[in-house]
């Protein structure tokens, strides 16, 4: 990871990028957005606490005009006041906050008595503006008193392996009685040392409904900026080269969230940044990210070398070794927030992060003779980074890019060991990227999946007709790319046993039941990069019984080729994420018995061959029926990131078809009861669309 937090979801990543925003001297503008003054009111360790005058540039709020009656409440509290303004037009940057409620219950006096905020101490500062306590229309001043205490010191977070630190801040107000209203203000000013070429700035979500909110970022007047949900229209106004956004102003909530959003869109927020352009930011990374040369890295290319002759063997052995051989750990405070560490000490500790092992990478490259950069991406918003301001803080994350043989190839440095040929390891796909070689700007990752990630081939013998029958059924399950590295990984965490039952899973899909008919068998492929389980299984099938004569219908899907996404049911203003990229293909060989004289018959199965394509997906779908059996394929192709709104009604139409053309209903159709069950199915007669 390139910078502190490691947030999916965009609005906490922005919120916490906030208080790590870097910055030079603008001079002529904004002089007075530097902190004047400032008295030291606690100290603990490297933790300082100041007070200081209300910042000059704040926008003042009169707080009288907000009544508790009408305020959001919880907890005994009033929700009043939450205004949150930054600036990127002084020297440094800086972000204000005024929060203010009231203390309705004896509940709400408790809560509203602790305030609590982060801080990177190792380059930002605290200033206190207010601790007031407003009390029958008079104002107590209880800045002198406050109780100041600050978190635990630096910690490993044993699920991230990330050691950090960002600091809590706890501040208590002494004297709240019920009826009160408490405001706080005070400030985080500073700028990481190791930037210099521009500052960035956030506009904080909403994360709780209060009777007014304010979000407003200051920056010299052409910075760029961008903004979703109730931020995505500011109004400015300008003055002295100066200008303001201000882009939230009222009463305001958080947005509903949806757990199947894209992580990108989700919730309210806005940046400002007074970086010129992504080339800017490409040559800072650049400086940072030279390859080093040793004699640890040259021991290691050498072996490597003797190894391996051609060049495309040389780059995916590289990547191998540094995978293999060094286990992530981050360290995210001072310089490692930023600055990798030398790859003799990656490679003499045997551990680091992304940035260290993206630079052990190039380094081994460059010793081999190869041309290979880091390149800048977002884990969480990258497929949306075209979109926003250009500014090193909008990455959270490092890889490593190099060209063979006029191809461009994207290499995880930080993960799992891959397998896998250059040709056929799964590279990474953020959306856009950063390549830091000092001319480029941001591009597209474009990782084109030309195989299928998922294969699956099942051979069903169909015993008889006859409700609860038993059946035979052989299944291949084969995962390749991504998918292979994600049962490899199953498999060395959890064991053998739990990689198989994740592929058995996919197995069973289709079916209401299974047992083991013989062993399951299980191939890996480390060249082809393939994972191949097979299944040989006595199974029911999912039925519909006719009670006249104890007959069922049979039903199967082709469910590998299934879109694996479900539309929401409810109108919505919010894209839907899909999976991609996804390719995968379904072959089915049902063997029927024959028929008796007078028995329902099992050949009308229409032939079809039908194409659905719309915004979602890409579906391909053949069913052929012959004397003694039915054979059938699908290929599926998930065709973008997210689902726009506007286009729910049609994909849900085309979604609806294909699930229905997509299973196999072995039966005789003219009979009225099974009409009727077949309409439950599907939600209407299945007459007028493609059909088994």
């Amino acid at each position: 990871m390139i910078f502190r937090l490691l947030i999916a979801a965009p609005a906490a990543l922005l919120a916490a990028i906030a208080t790590l925003a870097t910055g030079t001297e603008l001079t002529g503008l904004g002089s007075g957005d530097r902190i004047q003054g400032g008295r030291l009111l606690h100290e603990d360790g490297e933790v300082r606490v100041y007070t200081a005058p209300t910042p000059r540039w704040t926008r003042d709020f009169d707080l009288a005009r907000l009544s508790a009656d009408e305020a959001p409440g919880q907890g005994g509290v009033a929700y009043l006041l939450d205004d949150r303004q930054a600036t990127v037009a002084g020297p440094e940057p800086t972000v204000f906050r005024r929060i203010a409620g009231e203390a309705v219950t004896l509940q709400g006096v408790s809560d509203l008595s602790v305030f609590t905020l982060q801080i990177a101490n190792d380059f930002q500062r605290i200033y206190i503006h207010e601790a007031d306590i407003i009390r029958d229309g008079q104002t107590l001043d209880r800045i002198e008193d406050l109780v100041v205490s600050a978190g635990a010191a630096p910690a490993i977070d044993a699920e991230t392996q990330q050691l950090s630190e960002v600091r809590t801040i706890i501040m208590r107000v002494p004297g709240v009685r019920a009826g009160d209203r408490v405001l706080v203000s005070y400030s985080l000013a500073g700028g990481h040392p190791l930037v210099s070429h521009g500052q960035a700035a956030f506009a904080e979500p909403v994360g709780a409904a209060f009777a007014h909110v304010r979000r407003s970022i200051r920056a010299p007047e052409g910075s760029q900026t961008a903004g979703i949900g109730q931020f995505a229209d500011a109004v400015r106004t300008t003055a002295n080269g100066v200008t303001e956004h201000l882009f939230l102003d009222g009463p305001a909530s958080p947005r509903p969230g949806f757990t199947d959003a894209p992580a990108w869109r989700v919730g309210d927020w806005a940046m400002v940044s007074t970086t010129p352009d992504w080339r800017t930011v490409s040559e800072w990374g650049s400086e940072l990210f030279a390859p080093v040369r040793s004699d640890a890295v040259d021991a290691v290319a050498g072996q490597i070398a003797a190894e391996h002759e051609n060049r495309e063997a040389q780059i995916a052995a590289a990547l191998a070794f540094v995978q293999r051989e060094v286990r992530y750990f981050a360290v995210l405070f001072g310089a490692g927030g930023y600055e990798p560490v030398h790859p003799d000490e990656t490679l003499r500790l045997g551990e680091g992060e992304c940035k260290a092992m993206s630079l052990l990478l190039v380094s081994i490259l460059d010793a081999l003779g190869l041309e290979a950069e880091v390149a800048f991406v977002s884990s969480g918003i990258g497929p949306m980074l075209a979109e926003l301001p250009p500014s090193e803080a909008v990455f959270d994350h490092v890889i490593v890019t190099v060209t063979h043989e006029g191809r461009r190839y994207w290499l995880e440095p930080s993960t799992f060991e891959q397998s896998g040929t250059l040709q056929t390891l799964a590279q990474p796909d953020y959306g856009y990227a950063l390549i830091a070689d000092g001319e480029s700007t941001l591009q597209a990752m474009d990782v084109v999946l030309e195989e299928p990630t998922l294969e699956v081939d099942t051979r069903l013998q169909i015993s008889s007709m006859q409700a609860g029958a038993i059946h035979r059924m052989a299944v291949r399950v084969t995962v390749s790319g991504p998918a292979a590295d994600q049962a490899r990984v199953i498999e060395a965490m959890a064991g053998r046993a739990q990689m198989l039952q994740h592929l058995r899973t996919i197995a069973a899909a289709g079916v209401a039941g299974w047992r083991e008919a013989s062993p399951a068998v299980v191939r890996d492929d480390p060249v082809a990069n393939t994972v191949t389980a097979e299944f040989d299984w006595e199974i029911r099938l999912v039925e519909a019984v006719r009670d006249s004569d104890n007959l069922a219908t049979a039903i199967f899907p082709l469910h590998g080729a299934m879109p694996p996404f479900a539309l929401p049911g409810e109108k919505r203003d919010m894209p839907l994420a899909l999976p991609f990229p996804h390719v995968a293909r379904h072959e089915v060989r049902v063997s029927l018995p024959k028929g008796e004289e007078g028995a329902p018959g099992w050949t009308d199965v229409p032939a079809r061959d039908v194409t659905f394509e719309n915004a979602a997906f890409f579906l391909q779908v053949r069913v052929r029926p012959l004397a003694d059996r039915i054979e059938a394929g699908a290929r599926l192709e998930v065709r973008s990131r997210e689902l726009a709104p506007a286009e729910f009604a049609a994909v849900g139409a085309e979604y609806q078809a294909a699930l229905e053309a997509l299973t196999l209903v072995l039966t005789d159709r003219s009979d009225p009861e099974i009409a009727a069950a077949l309409e439950r199915m599907f939600g209407r007669e299945p007459a007028d669309s493609p059909r088994s």
